[in-house]
């Protein structure tokens, strides 16, 4: 699942950082944080429960 994705992008952060500064051309390579960004799954649960809110209002 997600939790398992994001362990591993944590796990392995020092190869994406190695990476990153063997591509690009900076002087210091940033330090690398993965954060799990639930805002589309949020937002498609506030459409949900909206929509289903509005059928129940229509019904009435």
């Amino acid at each position: 699942g997600k939790k398992a994705v994001m362990a591993v992008f944590r796990r392995d952060r020092g190869f994406f950082r190695t990476e990153l500064a063997r591509r690009l051309p900076l002087r210091y390579t940033p330090q690398l944080e993965f954060i799990l960004d639930e805002t589309v799954e949020r937002a498609m649960q506030l459409e949900r429960l909206l929509k289903d809110e509005e059928d129940e209002i229509a019904s009435d």
